[in-house]
């Protein structure tokens, strides 16, 4: 994970305000296009320019070559209000968990939880996440429904974890394979498919009270056998070929 510094230096009678919602604009544009997972903080001026921080999974995220439409739009509408070019300097670099670097996965799985920083797609043959900008576009040249699918699946893992208000509701749409939350994982991750042309699995969340000894043997989509011979990753226990589905044994025994 990487912090990176962007700033822009403004000249003499520019308009500040315009500036602040543009340079805004622009570091949304950044998280939407998949480049930066998130905000790293509110803009902030320092004499004349302005400046903001992304975080990236990647070094190199920000590059021209990554960009999207929007990105650019944005980056040529600040500079000429600005009349200068932007900057970019790495801040820093944080916990490093790495990425996927497989020229060929041979599978994805869509899975995320509250404490998930990198990306919500993981590679199934190295298990290390994938950069969405690495993918091709879900939306029109953008990522929002893959985006908006995770920040509702990680509200959800929230109200689990706190155990009161919403958990029993949250738990149900997190292991429910047909829960409206899985509907829509399920549904991004066939059009994935297709746009990809590789396998991609939806991680179904486990947490099941289950007699000593005993674990669920059944796909909860298709009732077929889908118990692993061995762990896939120290962590998959169940997959199903024929549903996409994917999941672990639960902990709750």
């Amino acid at each position: 994970m990487y912090t990176h510094e962007i700033s822009i230096e403004i000249k003499p009678g520019t308009k500040k305000e315009m500036v602040f919602n543009e340079f805004s604009l622009l570091m949304g544009a950044y998280t939407q296009s998949g480049q930066a997972t998130s905000v790293g903080g509110n803009a902030y001026w320092d004499g004349s320019r302005i400046v903001g921080l992304l975080i990236t999974i990647e070094r190199d995220a920000l590059k021209t070559k990554y960009n999207n439409i929007y990105v650019n739009a944005r980056i040529a509408a600040l500079e000429a209000l600005c009349k200068s070019t932007l900057q970019f300097r790495i801040a820093g670099k944080n916990n490093d968990s790495g990425v996927c670097k497989c020229k060929l996965p041979d599978s994805y799985i869509l899975f995320t939880h509250m404490f998930n920083d990198a990306s919500p797609i993981e590679c199934g043959k190295c298990a290390k996440p994938v950069p969405l900008y690495r993918l091709p576009y879900y939306d029109a040249h953008s990522y929002y429904s893959i985006q908006e699918w995770e920040r509702q699946y990680k509200a959800c893992d929230q109200l689990q974890l706190g155990c009161t208000v919403g958990e029993k509701w949250a738990l149900k749409q997190m292991q429910d394979a047909n829960s409206q939350l899985s509907k829509e994982g399920r549904s991004i991750c066939a059009r994935m498919e297709d746009l990809t042309q590789t396998p991609f699995y939806y991680y179904l969340f486990n947490y099941r009270k289950f007699k000593p000894g005993q674990q669920q043997s059944n796909c909860p989509g298709c009732g077929n056998m889908w118990a692993l011979n061995e762990q896939l990753h120290g962590f998959y226990d169940y997959k199903c070929e024929a549903c996409r589905l994917i999941s672990c044994k639960s902990s709750n025994v």
